[in-house]
């Protein structure tokens, strides 16, 4: 029996605003990747270990260029600032 992994039958859906669609990035390949700043909290936000160790990593590579205003402003959108800033004072 497997009492490590548990497979969902579908991943939770992205609910992209006005704001999110704004800050995508488009590649050269015509794929659309959404802002780190939006990906960050969204990954906060579902709060799974996996997910936050991602988080952690999106923060800590782009740390000198995120948007602080904006991920602020983000993060009070999802209810999730108290969990953006022990992130960003545990990388400082």
């Amino acid at each position: 029996m497997n009492n490590f992994l548990t497979i969902c039958s579908e991943p939770d859906s992205l609910r992209w605003d006005d704001k999110m669609v704004e800050r995508i990035s488009k590649t050269m390949i015509s794929v659309k990747i959404l802002s780190p700043e939006d990906y960050i909290i969204l990954l906060i936000k579902r709060s799974s270990l996996r997910e936050i160790d991602l988080a952690a990593k999106i923060l800590y590579i782009k740390f000198e260029t995120i948007d602080r205003d904006y991920i602020s402003w983000r993060a009070r959108t999802y209810n999730v600032e108290e969990e953006l800033f022990e992130l960003i004072e545990k990388l400082s």
